[in-house]
């Protein structure tokens, strides 16, 4: 697949939120389900954690963490990472650049992690080998600290409906977005069943999983509310 298509892609989309919205914010579902779960990956001293995927507004400018943590929001997006810089509380540092450099960038090499959190990041990934090595890395990255991933991604739960521009293939779960004579695989819609396997195989272990009824995550951009024939979520915990 062309990477750097979909970055153009997901780029140009990241700008006209900015310019379209003076208030974005981090993913309240998202947000709900960290703290849910703040029991298990909550430690009685400073934390190092990351947000992969960040996107303008980090999860941890609202997701409360030990005194003196250490909190990261990693996106490759520059007007993304600019417009958090802005209105950064000081509670989250903002770092521009690509996911899958991390692994070997001066700032994170060395760095082992006590909480991984995927900013919707994940149905993004459409390639299946850029996924099994995103999974990989969260994985060998909390595995020293025996940290835990927050992870909240889009599955198909009902008959998925999509707009006329927008193709979905059912043998690979990708949705394709027809843009001018380009069709661009913008989002893996899984079944349940897949995420679970794709996390396992990547030597994840599910601590927790929920994909409740009736939850919606909406697939096209250019709207504001869900329809029936978006796809579902899953919500999972997890630990190397």
């Amino acid at each position: 697949m062309d990477i750097e298509k979909l970055k153009h892609y997901y780029h140009q989309a990241f700008i006209k939120s900015v310019e379209s919205s003076s208030n974005l914010i981090c993913s309240e579902s998202l947000l709900e389900w960290a703290t849910t779960n703040r029991s298990l990956w909550w430690k009685n001293a400073p934390m190092i954690a990351i947000e992969l995927g960040c996107g303008p507004y980090s999860i941890f400018e609202k997701l409360a963490l030990p005194e003196q943590s250490l909190a990261f929001g990693v996106d490759f997006c520059d007007a993304m990472i600019e417009y958090g810089c802005q209105r950064n509380s000081g509670k989250v540092e903002y770092q521009c650049l690509d996911v899958f450099d991390l692994e070997t960038h001066r700032h994170f090499e060395k760095i082992d992690f006590d909480l991984i959190v995927d900013g919707h990041l994940f149905h993004c990934l459409t390639d299946q080998q850029m996924r099994e090595k995103y999974l990989s890395f969260v994985a060998e990255k909390l595995k020293g600290k025996k940290g835990y991933f927050i992870l909240e991604c889009m599955v198909e739960t009902d008959d998925l409906v999509f707009a006329d521009d927008f193709l979905f293939l059912d043998d690979t779960r990708i949705l394709l977005q027809q843009i001018g004579k380009e069709a661009v695989p913008v989002r893996y819609i899984p079944k349940a069943a897949q995420v679970l396997e794709e996390v396992e195989r990547s030597g994840l272990k599910i601590a927790k999983f929920l994909c409740p009824s009736g939850w919606k995550i909406i697939s096209d951009g250019r709207r504001q509310t869900a329809i029936d024939g978006d796809p579902g979520v899953a919500r999972l915990l997890l630990s190397p």
